[in-house]
């Protein structure tokens, strides 16, 4: 993963070689995006409830549609709404009863965003709101007279997240971002009270109709 997040960045560092023929700054709009990349739920923690493997490494995509509004040249404060999907994550061997299961979490998303712009098109944006997160748990082999059952869990969550981006037009984004969400750790059992906890690496492309 680290290798394909080198040649994202250094796609991105490619891009900003050619000089460009104007100064990129700042400017309020509607914007739309859509996203693409790598989840990671959090593993077991101990207990019945750890697996002996598991495979949460998935892909992740999404859209977003926002406002920026131009506080001046280089800054921009925003709304973004947006709908994500986490993947799913498989464990092997899990508790007591050696239970295969797997979780699968998305849900909508509305988040503050603040945005620093430079002349040349690089940017960073921070990010920070809540996320209507579903998780989905299902043992795929559960015991009789076990209390081990598929669940859904569905909750408002905060959320966080930071990029870097490079605009090689005015009107155009290149963000790589990285996206936290404060969940829990999963539970087979049926006994989640709180939608997985993930981490999601994406790479993104948005447009901003300028007003």
């Amino acid at each position: 993963m680290l290798k394909r997040i080198t040649l994202v960045v250094a796609a991105i560092g490619a891009l900003s070689l050619s000089a460009h023929a104007f100064a990129v700054t700042a400017q309020s709009g509607v914007y739309v995006g859509a996203v693409g990349g790598w989840s990671f739920a959090k593993d077991s923690n101990g207990g019945t409830m750890k697996a002996s493997s598991s495979s949460n490494k998935n892909y992740v995509w999404g859209a977003t549609l926002g406002y920026d509004y131009k506080l001046n040249q280089n800054w921009l404060a925003g709304l973004e709404g947006g709908y994500v999907d986490f993947g799913k994550t498989t464990y092997t061997n899990a508790g007591t009863n050696n239970v295969d299961a797997s979780e699968a979490s998305h849900g909508y998303q509305i988040l503050a965003t603040g945005t620093y712009i430079v002349n040349s098109g690089w940017n960073a944006v921070a990010k920070l709101g809540a996320i209507n997160e579903k998780t989905n748990i299902n043992p795929n082999n559960a015991i009789s007279g076990t209390n081990i059952d598929a669940t859904d869990v569905n909750k408002w969550e905060p959320a966080a997240a930071f990029g870097v981006g490079y605009m090689p037009i005015q009107n155009l984004n290149i963000v790589l971002q990285w996206e936290h969400v404060f969940g829990q750790s999963w539970d087979i059992y049926g006994q989640a009270t709180k939608p997985m906890t993930q981490d999601a690496i994406t790479l993104g492309l948005t447009y901003k109709f300028a007003m």
